[in-house]
């Protein structure tokens, strides 16, 4: 595994997430960094480990990466999770999606937004009389 990651994040006691120390002086204006944090404030555990592997897509069996097209992209991202054995401590995992690629127009990237249907863009679309 790759070292851990550094974060330095917060879940505010209205549970918003993420938070930073700038959002806790901002609230807390005497409070300083590496202060125990104000009472409703809770640290998110700095060490996140990186899977090994982290493909961005996936082919289809026998597919050349090289020259075919990837049937799926696979997003990844940190998300907020719980501790079975202390869920008052609060840590980053690393997550996935796979998206399919067919009917992906052919400039769609990730960053571009979700993606919808011709009948979700219909629906979208119509004006409510």
């Amino acid at each position: 595994m790759d070292s851990p990651t550094t974060q330095n994040m917060f879940v505010a006691p209205d549970g918003t997430f993420p938070q930073y120390v700038g959002d806790i002086k901002r609230s807390h204006p005497d409070w300083e960094e590496g202060n125990p944090v104000p009472e409703g404030w809770v640290h998110v555990d700095e060490e996140t480990e990186r899977p090994d592997d982290m493909p961005n897509a996936r082919w289809a069996e026998g597919a050349d990466p090289e020259t075919d097209e990837p049937v799926a992209v696979i997003i990844w991202s940190n998300e907020l999770a719980f501790r079975d054995d202390d869920p008052n401590q609060p840590y980053m995992k690393w997550t996935s999606e796979e998206i399919l690629t067919e009917g992906l127009p052919s400039d769609w990237h990730p960053d571009l937004g979700p993606i919808v249907t011709p009948e979700e863009v219909h629906f979208l679309n119509r004006v409510d009389v």
